[in-house]
């Protein structure tokens, strides 16, 4: 598939804020070609995000109430993408770590931070996107990174993930660009879940 370059004005306040949690955008947005190039399309559920950490929420929120501003969004939140630091994982990066049918070639981590005052883990996320043209995977592990970073292992782990691809990237979102996204979240709420066990046991 060809590439078209997109062309986007972007104005500020993108992100949530506590006193307006649905800031508007404004942009002007030529859409990439890909209408020329059909795929696999498939929806998914929608929820009202109850089961999301606040910060995650807020972000579906806005994405939800401003359709016509996604393409903006995600390109800003992935100029925000920071790769994995050398400190945690070097290049090749293991295998384990890679994320099944992604065709960007992201690589999820998770580092254990010290036990809070309840006894919880609190995680820290890094990720890793090969694909140069990975625009979506680097979006969606801003976000995440942004939103869950800190949070405890418990509550990451008992999140649901359904929502968040059709709700960034939209409801039609091509079949294998959805299953690689989905398969970010879902590592990620995996670690969650790894370090949330270790605790009970």
């Amino acid at each position: 598939m060809g590439y078209c370059p997109t062309h986007v004005r972007i104005l500020p306040n993108l992100h949530p804020d506590p006193s307006n949690p649905h800031p508007k955008t404004a942009m002007a947005l030529v859409h990439p070609c890909s209408t020329f190039h059909p795929e696999p399309r498939y929806s998914f559920p929608m929820s009202d995000f109850a089961n999301y950490p606040e910060a995650l929420r807020d972000v579906l929120l806005i994405f939800q109430d401003n359709p016509n501003d996604r393409n903006a969004m995600l390109i800003e939140y992935s100029d925000q993408f920071q790769a994995v630091p050398e400190s945690i994982a070097q290049k090749p990066y293991p295998e384990e770590h890679r994320v099944p049918h992604c065709e960007s070639e992201s690589y999820v981590f998770a580092e254990p931070l010290p036990k809070d005052h309840a006894g919880k883990t609190p995680l820290k996320f890094y990720y890793a996107v090969e694909n140069p043209f990975g625009v979506s995977a680097r979006a969606l592990s801003a976000i995440l990174n942004s939103t869950l970073d800190g949070l405890p292992a418990e509550e990451i782990a008992k999140m649901s993930i359904e929502e968040i691809v059709p709700t960034l990237f939209g409801k039609n979102v091509s079949m294998g660009k959805g299953q690689g996204l989905l398969g970010i979240a879902a590592i990620t709420k995996a670690y969650a879940q790894r370090y949330a066990n270790a605790r009970e046991v």
